[in-house]
């Protein structure tokens, strides 16, 4: 699922606790992840992508005012902006490692 969608932001995310390689942010990434949280309990595939840019976007303007955070940050911050549109979603993204 590509999504061609980019925002760009000079976030550097540091992974997992630091135990894996920092990275810049990625708008592609967290789009990908909030549509397959959508699609994951059956969300059609145009809302699953509206509502991902839509979280995208706000997370991104959330990102503007931060060199640096964490995964666990923009998680926290981008479920909590889902919750919003789409619970059901926003909990299938924040414990999705929980799931697997």
């Amino acid at each position: 699922m590509e999504s061609g969608f980019r925002l760009m932001v000079n976030t550097v995310v540091i992974k997992n606790n630091g135990k894996r390689p920092s990275e810049n942010f990625s708008s592609n990434k967290l789009h990908d992840s909030i549509a397959a949280a959508c699609l994951s309990i059956h969300t059609p595939e145009g809302e699953s992508n509206r509502i991902a840019k839509e979280i995208v976007t706000k997370t991104t303007e959330w990102l503007k005012k931060r060199p640096e955070v964490t995964s666990n940050d923009i998680r926290r911050v981008a479920s909590g902006h889902l919750a919003v549109f789409h619970p059901e979603a926003a909990y299938m993204y924040q414990h999705h490692h929980l799931m697997l």
